[in-house]
């Protein structure tokens, strides 16, 4: 399972795994880096900061199953994924390919690699 943005769990949006994430702030800025190594996001730059398409990001607080993916550059968790007992789950507080007043845009090129990742991982590839 994946959710994006408000969907992992704020705005009157329930947190679909706590165990493995929970939603946590809004965060002003769309700056976001790979908090270590993970198949998620071996394609991804270690050192590189990356941009993502939508003005904030939602911070992600990682259950005890949870482990961060992704983070704002001060830190704080917006992407998380972890197994839990119904197989596996990732909680992304970016707003990927959404642009300003909510339109869809395409992804930036980053987004499109995490979104991939995310998506094999997720399906266990």
């Amino acid at each position: 399972m994946l959710t994006l943005h408000a969907l992992v769990g704020i705005r009157d949006y329930l947190p679909p795994v706590p165990t493995v994430a929970t939603g946590g702030e809004a965060l002003a800025g769309s700056t976001w880096q790979v908090a270590g190594y993970h198949a998620i996001t071996k394609d991804l730059d270690r050192r590189q900061t990356y941009v993502s398409t939508f003005g904030d990001r939602i911070g992600v607080v990682p259950g005890a199953r949870g482990r961060t993916i992704a983070r704002t550059p001060e830190g704080v968790p917006v992407v998380a994924a972890g197994l839990s007992s119904r197989g596996r789950y990732a909680a992304c507080g970016l707003g990927i390919g959404i642009g300003p007043g909510d339109t869809d845009v395409p992804l930036s090129p980053a987004e499109a690699v995490l979104l991939e990742g995310m998506l094999r991982w997720l399906g266990n590839r």
